[in-house]
C-alpha cells in the first residue's frame, strides 16, 4: 500500500468522521429545540396551575361569603318565624 492509498484511506475516514460529527451536531440541535419546547410547556403548565390556584382561592372566598349570607338568612328567618308565632298568639289571645 503506497502513500497515495494511505492518504485516500485517511481521507475516507476523515470524511466519515466529519459526516458523523455533522449528524451529531444536527441531533444535538434537535434535542436542544425539544428541550426548549418542553421548558416552554412546563412554564405554561406552571402558569396555568398558578391561575387555577388563584381561582380556587377566589372560589373559597366566595363560598365563605355565601355561607355567611345563608347563615344570616337562616337567622332572619328564625327571628321572623318567632315574631309571626308571637303575633299569632297575640291574635288568638285577643
Amino acid at each position: 500500500m503506497g502513500i497515495s492509498d494511505t492518504m485516500s484511506e485517511v481521507n475516507k475516514h476523515a470524511t466519515s468522521i466529519a459526516n458523523a460529527v455533522e449528524q451529531q451536531g444536527s441531533a444535538t440541535m434537535e434535542i436542544s429545540e425539544n428541550v426548549q419546547m418542553a421548558a416552554q410547556g412546563t412554564r405554561s403548565a406552571a402558569h396555568n396551575v398558578s391561575e387555577v390556584s388563584v381561582k380556587v382561592t377566589e372560589t373559597q372566598e366566595a363560598a365563605s361569603q355565601v355561607l355567611d349570607a345563608s347563615q344570616a338568612v337562616a337567622d332572619n328567618a328564625a327571628r321572623l318565624r318567632k315574631t309571626i308565632n308571637s303575633f299569632m298568639e297575640d291574635i288568638r289571645a285577643a
